[in-house]
């Protein structure tokens, strides 16, 4: 039997160069194959708690509950000897509107004794002077009881005047709010200006304003702090209470994690494998990125509730990079080619973070990455209200329209609930690859 033979010029002309396209064609393929596996478990742990389901708060039980601050900063309201008709008229709105007949008077009595609660039916003295016979009212104190309960609706009538020894300081109250918000609750400020005359009691004084002096307006602000167990139960009694019709209310705001919505999306670009895209990963061919100067090749964006006490928001955003090389991705640092921009949301509109990228025509380390990009959200400024409704220094008859630090508590709570949004709710990533 004849046997052929292959000249072996001839099996180095084509029989080798043959197999060479093909083992660097497996190779390569098998290459990208891991850069794909290891891209999506970077994702993954990028993402962290993404899918992590929210906290669930309980559904309101019974009526709501009114408690009434009736301490000594409260007596300019009382309005009986003057017949001042705005204030009187909540003790017949107010039962109404919330469907009970009783409040909870909540003040310290005497210096070193407990803060007492003491419910007493509506009546027409309910805003008499004498009403308002309490030392102090340490908020703080009232909070922790309110917050204890999951299922209740309480709502707190108060000048927002802490008039007890610890009143300058908002720590307590602002640990104790944040504690209820990031149980999955909701919260409510409303404010409204009413007439007032009688003593100033200044926190940061801790005294009576220029001695016994009384100061007299028609707008001083008094607040309903409501604590609520879910944003559609908040929402459901701030619309039985019909406040944009009531003449001298000034403004309502909402403060809910359940409203604000952080989301990540991964845009549709041809030829881009997706691989599990509720993890917001990616993989794409540098070459097929797009060019245009608005092009997104990921996109966070956080929506904030109608209400929420914020007329501009901000955002920091890290970003971090993985190089590839032989033992799989290696955290970087972030290079200058990576660019991100910012859009503003006004008025409870929604933010929306955009990221252009413009990647350079090769890198020098490696032939694939992997960028990491989280979206912090933060106040750029409160509303416009809630400056006129605060001052820094309540030590002066000229502090009578205003809060002591009001803006700077709304404004912690409102930094608060944004640190408190799943850091996986804010992050999206991609694995790009340079041929």
């Amino acid at each position: 039997m004849m046997r052929m033979t292959w000249p072996s010029s001839r099996i180095e002309r084509f029989v080798l160069p043959g197999l060479a396209i093909l083992l660097l064609a497996h190779c390569g393929s098998d290459e990208r194959a891991r850069v794909a596996r290891e891209g999506e478990r970077l994702a993954t742990e990028w993402r962290g708690a993404a899918s992590a389901p929210p906290v669930e708060a309980a559904a309101p039980a019974g009526l709501p509950r009114l408690f009434v601050d009736a301490s000594q900063s409260m007596r300019g309201f009382g309005a009986c000897a003057r017949g001042v008709r705005s204030v009187e008229e909540l003790t017949r709105w107010l039962p109404t509107a919330l469907g009970v007949d009783s409040a909870s008077v909540f003040g310290q009595p005497r210096p070193g004794s407990a803060p007492a609660i003491e419910s007493q039916r509506f009546r027409r003295d309910l805003f008499c002077e004498g009403y308002f016979g309490a030392l102090n009212n340490p908020d703080y104190e009232l909070y922790r009881r309110l917050t204890a309960d999951s299922t209740a609706i309480s709502l707190y009538l108060t000048d927002g005047v802490q008039s007890d020894e610890q009143g300058g300081t908002i720590v307590r109250t602002v640990d104790l709010l944040a504690r209820h918000l990031a149980a999955g609750r909701a919260l409510g400020f409303v404010a409204f200006r009413v007439p007032f005359s009688g003593q100033l009691w200044s926190e940061r004084l801790n005294t009576m304003v220029e001695g016994r002096a009384v100061v007299s307006t028609t707008a001083r602000p008094l607040y309903l702090v409501v604590l609520a167990p879910t944003s559609a139960s908040l929402r459901s009694l701030l619309g039985r209470l019909a406040l944009p019709t009531r003449q001298g209310w000034a403004a309502t705001w909402v403060l809910s994690r359940e409203e604000l919505q952080c989301a990540t999306n991964v845009p549709a670009i041809s030829g881009a494998p997706k691989l599990k895209r509720d993890i917001g990963w990616l993989m794409i061919d540098a070459s097929k990125l797009p060019t245009g100067p608005n092009d997104a090749l990921l996109t966070l964006s956080c929506d904030v509730p109608q209400g929420f006490p914020v007329s501009r928001m901000a955002a920091d955003v890290p970003l971090a990079v993985w190089a590839w090389g032989p033992s799989g991705f290696k955290l970087v640092e972030t290079t200058g080619a990576l660019q991100a921009g910012a859009t503003s949301g006004t008025d409870g509109s929604s933010l929306s973070l955009k990221f252009h990228f413009k990647p350079p025509r090769e890198l020098p380390c490696c032939r694939y990455m992997h960028l990491g990009v989280e979206f912090r959200p933060r106040v750029a400024r409160l509303a416009p209200l809630l400056d006129s409704l605060s001052t820094p220094d309540d030590g002066t008859p000229d502090a009578v329209g205003r809060t002591y630090r009001l803006a700077e508590l709304v404004q912690r709570l409102a930094t608060e609930l944004l640190d408190s949004i799943p850091a996986g709710r804010r992050r999206g990533s991609v694995t790009i690859g340079y041929q």
